[in-house]
């Protein structure tokens, strides 16, 4: 979905919304300094990306998620792709991470895989 530096470019993109207003920078997710300090929601809700990963890093399912808030799978599906690529890549291997990525990406991927 993300290609080069787009966390660089994602990030910009929030420090000049001030100056735009609204603006969707990933496929159902936006940023308006008005809603929720600016952080990324859901396109047309207040629903921050942040309480989707967290729920489900809390142990709630997406069915659960999508009654508890109100938005639909596709959109959990979308803060999960956008909290994926937002997370940090590692390039060295750790004892508790096998694989190239420190492993944080490992429960993101495993949430967008499900479906």
């Amino acid at each position: 979905m993300f290609k080069g530096n787009a966390a660089v470019a994602i990030i910009t993109s929030i420090n000049t919304v001030k100056e735009v207003g609204r603006m969707e920078i990933a496929p159902n997710i936006s940023v308006d300094h008005q809603i929720y300090h600016g952080a990324p929601v859901i396109t047309g809700t207040r629903m921050p990306v942040s309480i989707i990963v967290g729920s489900l890093a809390g142990g709630m399912n997406k069915e659960e998620v999508s009654r508890e808030y109100a938005i639909t799978i596709e959109q959990i599906k979308a803060a999960l792709s956008f909290a994926a690529e937002l997370a940090p890549k590692s390039s060295t291997k750790t004892q508790n991470s096998p694989d190239d990525r420190g492993g944080h990406d490992e429960a993101l991927d495993a949430q967008l895989d499900e479906t």
